[in-house]
């Protein structure tokens, strides 16, 4: 048999490519976060931007109780301020007092029910973070948190910042101090000092954002053995306003 008449072995047909096809770019897909820090997230961080912001006004009389339920909440057996010490300086001309109302509080005069403080006797706590808002408030809601301060010869003294342990993250410290400072003059001509404890992260940071910075250090200064920090503010104006 020639090699002519050998059968031609079957070659497949060549098949041209087409268009190659491209998948739809998807986005790729987050991380989860551990239970513990989801959880966090969605009870500080979603919670705190829906909330409105809190009424600031001045402390009354009938705000007292709950003022010195705050204080014992937040400072427990180191509270400094009574009842009867809360009330003596709602009388002081030098005291500049005010509560704030964190948005759905009750108006029973009583402790307040948010959801959701620190206190540092002497000095402030309340490092709750967030800016709230300054609004004079009706004076209907029970109090979330409360400060303190006095101005003399055109210097403001931070005497105490509480917020209710179940008010925290709602900007109520942050509220209360911006309308203490600007009440007090403090975004014109008058500076502000206040001490506090060393180991209050949040208070420093909110104090630290509003301008307040470390002038000294007084140390095994409270009661446990921790420093106190002493802060100063120069006049000058807020930020945000």
């Amino acid at each position: 048999m020639s090699a002519s008449a050998l059968p031609k072995a079957a070659v497949p047909p060549i098949q041209r490519a087409g268009p190659a096809r491209q998948r739809p770019c998807r986005p790729p897909r987050p991380r989860r976060a551990p239970p513990a820090a989801a959880a966090a997230a969605a009870g500080t961080g979603a919670a705190a931007a829906a909330a409105p912001p809190p009424s600031v006004r001045r402390a009354e009389a009938r705000d007292v109780a709950a003022l010195a339920a705050i204080e014992r909440l937040c400072a427990g057996a180191s509270a400094q301020w009574s009842a009867a010490d809360i009330e003596a300086e709602l009388s002081r001309d030098i005291a500049l007092c005010f509560v704030a109302e964190a948005a759905g509080s009750s108006g029973d005069g009583g402790a307040s029910s948010c959801d959701g403080g620190s206190s540092n006797s002497g000095g402030g706590g309340g490092g709750d973070g967030g800016d709230g808002g300054t609004g004079g408030g009706g004076g209907a809601g029970a109090p979330g948190g409360f400060i303190v301060g006095w101005l003399v010869a055109g210097e403001l003294q931070l005497l105490e910042l509480a917020v209710h342990p179940d008010c925290r993250r709602r900007g109520l410290g942050a509220a209360l101090l911006r309308r203490l400072l600007l009440e007090a003059g403090c975004d014109a001509a008058a500076a502000a000092v206040l001490e506090v404890r060393a180991d209050n992260g949040g208070a420093l940071a909110l104090y630290a954002a509003h301008g307040f910075g470390e002038v000294g250090r007084r140390r095994r200064y409270y009661p446990d053995g921790c420093d106190a920090l002493l802060m100063a503010r120069p006049p000058g104006p807020l930020k945000g306003g």
